[in-house]
């Protein structure tokens, strides 16, 4: 019975052939002000690769003057943009349809790359840190151009020198820890221990060991 009801329904339903239906339209991002194609996107990718591996191989030589600090930072800053560009892109189409896994592997390069930035943005930092402030400061005044990197060249400056004050604060507190144990060690030697009589007339010879005892006693004047 319930067979014959559901023919009848079905009966009743318009037909949709397949060359009558309709698409149906998804909404996507307009991202060919970023990259056109793909194509263009695994160009700049192995560009950016390549000005990855060329910074990582310029911080191996010391910064010796404010040209060749330029150089570096100039360059970091254009390839910290064009990961930025490559990661933009490869997340937002990777958003459009997560089904489409050649996006999310975009998106996993363009992760490595960052990475590999963040190591050589470290070795920077840790090469500034080493200069004297007084260098960096003539730098800046030798080369105007270095003036929009001002901000980074002395807070890299500066976080040497909260390392610094943090690491003798943490072995300033250690020495303090310590000092106490060592001060009553110390005077614990140099005191006279002395024999005293108790309330009961019995002699009591006071010593490191004995003293917690005696001051436990139930006569207040013994104690």
């Amino acid at each position: 019975m319930l067979k014959k009801i559901a023919i009848v329904l079905l009966s009743t339903l318009p037909s949709i052939s397949p060359t009558s239906a309709k698409s149906v339209d998804i909404d996507t991002w307009d991202l060919s002000h970023i990259y056109i194609n793909d194509q263009a996107w695994f160009s700049d990718f192995q560009q950016a690769v390549d000005e990855t591996k060329t910074l990582s191989s310029s911080l191996e030589e010391p910064l010796t003057n404010a040209s060749r600090l330029l150089d570096i930072l100039e360059q970091h800053t254009k390839t910290k943009k064009l990961i930025a560009k490559l990661y933009s892109y490869a997340s937002l189409k990777s958003d459009e349809d997560l089904r489409v896994l050649k996006y999310r592997e975009k998106l996993t390069q363009a992760s490595a790359l960052n990475i590999q930035l963040t190591n050589a943005t470290s070795s920077i930092v840790s090469k500034v840190a080493e200069l004297p402030s007084s260098l960096i400061e003539g730098f800046l005044e030798e080369a105007p151009q270095l003036d929009k990197h001002a901000f980074f060249l002395r807070d890299a400056i500066r976080q040497k020198r909260r390392f610094v004050a943090d690491k003798y604060s943490e072995e300033e507190n250690l020495r303090k820890q310590a000092l106490p144990r060592t001060e009553f060690l110390s005077l614990q030697q140099q005191i006279q221990w002395p024999t005293i009589t108790l309330s009961a007339g019995e002699a009591a010879n006071v010593s490191p060991a004995s003293f917690s005892y005696y001051r436990t006693l139930p006569n207040p004047i013994d104690r």
